[in-house]
């Protein structure tokens, strides 16, 4: 059985995402924010409040692993209402607790992984 560690500790075991439809995983210490595993998989994400959680633009949609998420904020239901029930997100709100697969809107504007954090 794998034992998920707090992030920070010297043995704590990393948590994995995959972002579709990129298809890409990476591995981020448990507690990360969904944003800087977007970043760290070269995954494009817009988030105009700069990570405030009131714009609403990095919703990403969870495919699974919904309870290895943060719980959700009242921000992320103030901007996504009815929708954080059909596992909507918003990625800079969210921190990794174990492994998940999250789904990115596709086309549009998006900010350049460099620039996220």
């Amino acid at each position: 059985m794998t034992r998920w560690r707090r992030a920070g500790s010297a043995r704590a075991t990393p948590a994995r995402v995959r972002f579709l439809p990129f298809d890409r995983v990476i591995e981020v210490p448990v507690g990360s924010y969904l944003t800087a595993a977007a970043a760290r998989a070269n995954v494009p994400i817009v988030h105009d409040c700069d990570g405030q959680g009131v714009c609403g633009t990095c919703r990403v949609r969870v495919e699974s692993g919904a309870g290895r998420l943060s719980p959700i904020d009242p921000r992320e239901r103030d901007q996504l209402g009815a929708d954080v029930d059909r596992c909507w997100r918003l990625c800079c709100l969210v921190r990794v607790m174990g492994n998940a697969t999250v789904r990115a809107p596709e086309g549009g504007f998006a900010y350049p992984p460099e620039l996220q954090r």
